[in-house]
């Protein structure tokens, strides 16, 4: 935001049912860490929109960077098997929502498990 502004930024863990994944299909149900940034920028045009995670697409003009930020962050959070949304109105600022998927208590117990048995194998 190079006019000035604030960014917020919020972390909650968060189940997505199946009506929310109906609606985003990149998303599957399941429980995610969801990350909110949010901008008091001047917001995007809806066409402008449709176009930030394009890597051919900028808006910064010549010499002021790449603008590929959201590009490479959609890759890693997509290949983490997360996804990503934006929100946006031109005037009022921009929401960018990143989730990644949660871990289960179940994954968490297992990795505990290998790691300690991988520690008493190496220190034996």
């Amino acid at each position: 935001m190079p006019e000035g502004g604030d960014i917020h930024i919020e972390a909650e863990k968060e189940y997505l049912d199946q009506s929310y994944v109906a609606v985003y299909p990149d998303a599957k149900a399941g429980y995610y860490v969801k990350f909110d940034i949010t901008d008091t920028g001047y917001g995007m045009a809806k066409e402008t929109l449709k176009l930030i995670f394009d890597p051919f697409y900028t808006t910064k003009k010549e010499g002021h960077g790449t603008g590929l930020g959201l590009s490479i962050s959609h890759g890693i959070v997509t290949k983490h098997g997360g996804f990503i949304t934006a929100e946006s109105e031109a005037g009022y600022g921009s929401t960018i929502k990143v989730f990644l998927p949660g871990v289960t208590n179940d994954v968490v117990n297992s990795l505990t498990s290998e790691k300690s048995m991988f520690l008493k194998h190496k220190v034996s």
